[in-house]
């Protein structure tokens, strides 16, 4: 019976250690980036932000707002409401009328596609219409906190790199309030590397040059992607072009979520890289197999300390315990580099992880593991998904197929 405790210790303990050393070649990445990016361009492209909005506006007009304060030469705002009696159809408008500098433009979305999200269709017609001028496309999430250089950064990205599409990514404050909130704080923390290494692109802060978002093939791959993450990795592999992850334009999100609303937004989050991605099934495996090892070490202790046997109860509990001291340390030494880039870079002052918080995350780690391991799951076996009122069906392998569209009411503004 020893062999068995001793043997899973093991197991977790590789597992750790594999770990690790993902999160230390993403932390390299994140220094060798930082080290390399230069604001010093003489020339800088005309760019065009796209915001796909639906919702009642509550805050759009301040979103919109934060474009005013970009650090960045010539650039026009583009907003897409998917109905005239959207109240973010009024907002946007009020806030475009009259002015110049920026140009903005209010658009309602015309063609809605029966095979991708709103926000997919509304990225298709944009750029389908946008002026000879503009030679980089962003797309951007209106409640994406963008800071002064992001478009800078971002669009910088294109040359650094030397590639057609470049997307940043997401971090949370740990100091959210909200059960909720720390969850998505520590799925988010695990999502970045796996992210970072497997180029998955997110849609709330991507950059496109014309001669990607220009090709005459990427109507076609918009109007039967899924969402415009899955189409970014449709569309470079159509165009021809380099897809990047630039590590450091990292957007810092502050905005408070239920424990229920965080599930809903893994397992959407999950949903997608489902719909796109080659290594989904990795992904999920790996997820289940690490869960599976480390509940039934902890239901082998407590039946072992129930039988009397403390000391093969504590070589068994001995996995999940270095399981979660070993992942609140990875958490915090991502958290140290990712707020020194954004303080760096962004000149924002991200807050520290606490002994408080540090032992909230203690309390809280085993439940954000089934949090994180029950939306997969859910996402692995969804036929149906609501994504801001919407409902759509899943089809296999990679489909997705409107079933009812309405214009929304009451819910919140999201790109």
């Amino acid at each position: 019976m020893a062999s068995l405790p001793t043997a899973l210790f093991v197991l977790v303990a590789c597992g750790l250690a594999a770990q690790w050393l993902a999160v230390r070649g993403y932390l390299r990445t994140i220094r060798s980036a930082a080290r390399l990016r230069s604001r010093n361009q003489n020339v800088w492209p005309h760019a065009a932000l796209l915001f796909s909005v639906r919702g009642d506006g509550r805050g759009l007009s301040d979103r919109l707002e934060q474009c005013l304060s970009l650090d960045y030469p010539g650039f026009e705002i583009h907003v897409v409401v998917d109905h005239e009696t959207d109240p973010s159809y009024t907002v946007a408008r009020d806030w475009a009328h009259g002015r110049e500098a920026p140009r903005a433009f209010v658009h309602l979305l015309q063609e809605i596609s029966p095979s991708c999200s709103l926000k997919c269709s509304a990225v298709r017609q944009c750029l389908e219409r946008l002026g000879g001028a503009v030679e980089v496309a962003v797309v951007v999430d209106v409640d994406s906190r963008i800071y002064p250089l992001w478009l800078k950064d971002l669009v910088g990205g294109l040359n650094e790199y030397g590639a057609g599409i470049v997307s940043g990514n997401r971090w949370y404050d740990p100091t959210t309030a909200g059960w909720g909130s720390l969850v998505r704080f520590i799925y988010n923390a695990h999502a970045v590397v796996p992210m970072q290494a497997m180029k998955m692109a997110w849609g709330g802060s991507l950059a496109m040059h014309r001669d990607v978002y220009a090709s005459p093939v990427i109507p076609e791959l918009l109007w039967k992607s899924p969402t415009e993450d899955s189409a970014m990795h449709r569309i470079a592999e159509a165009v021809g072009t380099p897809f990047a992850m630039d590590p450091h334009v990292m957007l810092l999100g502050r905005d408070s979520v239920s424990l229920p609303g965080c599930f809903d937004f893994i397992k959407r989050q999950l949903l997608w890289t489902r719909l796109y991605h080659e290594r989904w099934w990795l992904i999920f495996f790996g997820l289940l197999a690490s869960y599976a090892v480390l509940a039934s070490q902890t239901l082998c202790a407590a039946w072992m300390l129930w039988a009397g046997k403390p000391a093969v109860a504590a070589v068994f509990a001995a996995g999940p315990i270095a399981a979660i001291v070993a992942n609140v340390a990875i958490v915090e030494s991502l958290h140290r580099s990712v707020s020194a880039v954004i303080k760096t870079f962004q000149g924002a002052d991200v807050p520290p992880i606490t002994w408080s918080i540090r032992a909230a995350l203690v309390v809280w780690m085993p439940l954000a593991f089934a949090t994180i391991v029950l939306a997969a799951s859910s996402a692995a076996v969804a036929r149906r998904v609501r994504w801001s009122g919407v409902d759509y069906r899943v089809l296999a392998p990679d489909g997705l197929r409107l079933v009812a569209y309405r214009p929304v009411q009451d819910f919140p503004a999201f790109g």
